[in-house]
Formats: structure tokens, C-alpha cells, sequence
């Protein structure tokens, strides 16, 4: 006769009930498991482009500075260029609102969940009103508009509203962050509970199996079985830290058998560190891991049901949705957000250390050419390129982001002087225009490079940007390779600045 024929009808009732409710509960942390991976999945998404947004938003500034200054022979260049980035830019922005269909990195269409946040839809709301002149102009440009007094137009918008944007895109980025992290709390405090339950219902079934059995080995033997059939790791360790029991699903995950397991004490598979619990398989290797036990007695014998959840998945998936939100997702270099921490960080040490800083702002030229007759993954490719061989060719303590669509940047601290700025220029120079292969064909290209010293020419962070960008489109417009920020430049931004906060003061 078996332990549950032997047990009384209502043990037997109650003990099928309660395995019923363990099922249950394993499966509902399943589920949970599954429901934290999408949320993780669908947050990284809406990062990415969300951070695109804020690229688009300076493209689409550069672009209309460009067809402003374009001549004939490059107007339908830059007119092109500059529909296809506003509608990019038009068409995320409402997906972020009715959801649908986007336009990944890679140019690929896949599906975006409607946002219904009160404080994104804010800002989706507080964008539009931010173009709302904008709209109307650059419709009539796609039309086929193209007057200079049209241009004209879309320029000063865009300049007008382009710290505003770029503002509104950050605010953006930041809230998906943070909801995916409650969402990713919420998630993990409904499974932290299920467990909770699972284990108390699991303890009352194991008083149950000792009320309707009087033999121990029948009860071990349909304990084992409960145990091997759930989606768990399970086990049973004694009152002195003796492995006495395991599941099937334990033995795989840890790479024991069942007799070598229960020969080990539970410091040999699991310890603290700071981090957390990590497991220690057989093959030396380690895993990060929950633990939750809950103790019980079986025959007099104080034991710990112990549940170890395998957690590195979720560990790396967070960390590649912080990798993100913090580089660039073609060239894998820092992005925006990240590379403006990272001048106030190094403009503060300059200013504490008494040394130069100097800022080099790059500019692609003949990119365009190369992206449209060899394609957009061609394009992709001279990018990853050309921002290995910078990253390659710079110091560890210097820092470089992709600032745009064929855009870089680098911070150089402690610098001594311009003697030793041209040196790193020339080197720059030299291997940006070595021949890049792509698909059989060779090419090349050049760089304009615009170069600003701190403290020497600018008085912060903003205005050192600011004035590297200016040097950039000189030296392009002289034709030359690269330039130092000049008098001009200098005085211009600072009067740009200065023109934007009075307008500010005068708006509160």
C-alpha cells in the first residue's frame, strides 16, 4: 500500500490541493521570468530610439545649416538628406504616442508599444509645441519649396529650438529609464512574493507527506518526485550545511550527480560576495543566483528547503540595457548623454590641476558619397571603422563619442599645448585616411577637424563645444584639414550664449 493509499481521505485531499497551489505558483514565476525578459527587450528598444531622437534632433539643425550654405551643385544632397532625418524624426515621435511600426538602427521596421505615461506624453506634447512652427515650413519644403527665404526659415526654427529639443530628448531617454527600472522592480517584488508563498505551501505540503506517511523512505521517495517535477532548483539541506536532497533540475544547473552532490557541504556550491549569491558549478565556474530557504522539521530533524533562481540572465540583460543607454549603438563609443558628464568631469579637473584641456570635433567629408552608392550597411561599416581606429590611436584617460551621423568628439586632458595637439591631429589625420574595404571596393576619406583649448579660449564646458564645432566648419569652408578656434569663432558663440540667456530671462 502506498503513503498516499495509507493516508486519510482528507490528508489525501489536502495534499493534492496543495500540490495543485505549488504548480500554480511555479508557474505564475515562470510567467513572471518571462514578463521581466520582454519589458527588459521592449525597454532596450525604446531606449535606442529614443536616444536616436536626440541625434535626429542635432542632424536635422546641421542639415538646414548646410543647405543654407550649400551651393547648387549640393542642394538636392542636403535637401534629400534633411527629409529623410525630419521624417524619421516626425514619424518616432508619434510612435512613441499611437505605437505601431518604428524604424530600428539598423533600418529595419519593428513593433513599438504605445507610451502612455503622463510625463512622456508631457513630453512628446511639449516637443511638438516646440515645432510646431517648424511643421508647417519644412511641409512646404518636401513639397518642393525651395526658396531661399524658406531655408532661411527652417534654419532659425530649428536653431531656436535646438537646445530645447535636444533637452526634451534627454528628459525623454531618462523617464523610459526609469520606468523600465520600477516596471523591472514591480516584477521582481511580485516574484520576490511568489516565491514566498511557493515556499510556505511547499513546507505545508512536506507536513503533510509526514502526517499521512509513518515510513520515512516512501516519503523521500514522493518528495524526490514533487521536487524533480517542478520548474525550480531545489533543495534540502540539513541543520550542520549537508546537502541531503536535490532536484533534477538542481543536479543539471550545479553539474552534479545526485550522489556527488549530496557529499558536499552548502559553501562548496553557493557563498556571499558583494555583489550577491553566486553558485559554484563542478567545472569551477559561477553563476549569480537568489536564495530563499525556509526551515522545517522532519522527524525531529531541522531541515531548509533552499530555492536557488539562476538570476545571470536578468544580471546581463541589465546590464546591456545600461550599456544603451550610455553608447552609441552602431559604433558601440559613448554617447551624447555620457560624453557631457564627461567634459563637465574633465573642464572641473582641468580647473582644480592648473593644465590645458582641448576639445577635437570631427567631421566626415566625403561620407555622404560613399553611404549612397555603396548603401547605408557600407556606410555602417566605414563608421565602425573609422571610430576603432580613433578609439585605437587615442590615450586610455581620453575620451571619444560619436556627437553625430558622421560626427565625432574627443576630450584630450592635460594636454601640453598646441604642439602637442597637432601631433595627435596629424595622427588622426593618417588613419582616418588610410583605404577602408567595403564589400571588394577600397575607399577613402578625410576629416575637418575643429580644435579648442580650456581655459585658453572658453570659459566652460558649453562654450567649448560650442567653438570646436565652429573651428570645424572653417577649416571645412578653407578647405583645410583642421583649425584652431579662432577670435571670431570665440566671440560669436559667446554672444550666441549670451543672446540665450538674455532671451531666457526675458521669457520667465
Amino acid at each position: 500500500m502506498t503513503l498516499l493509499t495509507r493516508a486519510p481521505h482528507s490528508n489525501r485531499r489536502s495534499l493534492f490541493i496543495a500540490i495543485c497551489i505549488f504548480l500554480l505558483l511555479d508557474f505564475a514565476i515562470l510567467g513572471i521570468n518571462l514578463q521581466i525578459t520582454e519589458e527588459v527587450e521592449a525597454d532596450a528598444l525604446a531606449i535606442n530610439i529614443a536616444g536616436r531622437q536626440r541625434m535626429l534632433s542635432q542632424q536635422l539643425t546641421k542639415t538646414s545649416l548646410q543647405l543654407h550654405q550649400a551651393d547648387s551643385l549640393h542642394q538636392t544632397t542636403y535637401r534629400q538628406e534633411f527629409i529623410e532625418v525630419y521624417r524619421l524624426f516626425s514619424d518616432t515621435l508619434f510612435a512613441f504616442k499611437t505605437g505601431g511600426q518604428v524604424t530600428d538602427t539598423r533600418d529595419k521596421l519593428v513593433p513599438f508599444i504605445a507610451f502612455e505615461d503622463t510625463e512622456v506624453l508631457s513630453i512628446l506634447q511639449t516637443t511638438e509645441q516646440a515645432l510646431s512652427d517648424l511643421k508647417p515650413m519644412a511641409e512646404r519644403f518636401i513639397q518642393g519649396d525651395n526658396s531661399p527665404e524658406t531655408v532661411a526659415a527652417l534654419k532659425s526654427s530649428l536653431e531656436a529650438n535646438n537646445r530645447a529639443v535636444l533637452t526634451l530628448m534627454n528628459q525623454l531617454t531618462t523617464r523610459i529609464e526609469d520606468m523600465s527600472g520600477e516596471k523591472t522592480s514591480r516584477l521582481r517584488l511580485a516574484q520576490f512574493f511568489t516565491f514566498l508563498l511557493a515556499l510556505f505551501n511547499f513546507a505545508h505540503i512536506i507536513r503533510l507527506f509526514r502526517k499521512s506517511s509513518q515510513h520515512s523512505g516512501q516519503l523521500i521517495k514522493r518528495l524526490s518526485e514533487l521536487l524533480d517535477n517542478t520548474s525550480s532548483c531545489l533543495l534540502i539541506i540539513d541543520d550542520d550545511g549537508q546537502v541531503c536532497m536535490a532536484n533534477a533540475l538542481c543536479r543539471e544547473a550545479f553539474g552534479y550527480s545526485q550522489q556527488d552532490l549530496t557529499t558536499l557541504k552548502r559553501n562548496a556550491i553557493f557563498y556571499p560576495s558583494e555583489d550577491g549569491w553566486f553558485g559554484r558549478r563542478q567545472n569551477g565556474t559561477r553563476f549569480a543566483i537568489e536564495l530563499h530557504e525556509k526551515e522545517f522539521n522532519l522527524d525531529n530533524r531541522l531541515l531548509y528547503l533552499t530555492t536557488v533562481i539562476d538570476i545571470s540572465h536578468h544580471r546581463d540583460r541589465e546590464r546591456e540595457l545600461a550599456d544603451l543607454a550610455n553608447h552609441d549603438a552602431l559604433t558601440g563609443l559613448v554617447n551624447r548623454r555620457v560624453f557631457y558628464d564627461r567634459l563637465e568631469l574633465e573642464v572641473a579637473h582641468t580647473d582644480r590641476n592648473g593644465r590645458s584641456l582641448a576639445l577635437f570635433f570631427i567631421d566626415l567629408n566625403g561620407f555622404k558619397p560613399i553611404n549612397d552608392t555603396f548603401g547605408h550597411e557600407a556606410g555602417d561599416t566605414l563608421l565602425i571603422t573609422i571610430a576603432n581606429r580613433l578609439k585605437n590611436n587615442l590615450r586610455m584617460t581620453d575620451t571619444i563619442a560619436r556627437y553625430g551621423g558622421d560626427e565625432f568628439v574627443i576630450i584630450v586632458p592635460a594636454i601640453r599645448g598646441p604642439h602637442e595637439s597637432d601631433r595627435m591631429i596629424q595622427c588622426l589625420q593618417k588613419v582616418i585616411e588610410e583605404p577602408i574595404d567595403i564589400g571588394g571596393q577600397t575607399v577613402s576619406i578625410s576629416a575637418s577637424i575643429g580644435i579648442t583649448l580650456y581655459p585658453e579660449q572658453c570659459s566652460c564646458a558649453e562654450q567649448l563645444l560650442a567653438t570646436a564645432d565652429a573651428a570645424m566648419y572653417e577649416a571645412k569652408q578653407a578647405g583645410q584639414s583642421y583649425r584652431y578656434a579662432t577670435s571670431s569663432a570665440i566671440n560669436s558663440v559667446q554672444l550666441s550664449s549670451q543672446s540665450s540667456d538674455q532671451g531666457l530671462v526675458t521669457t520667465d
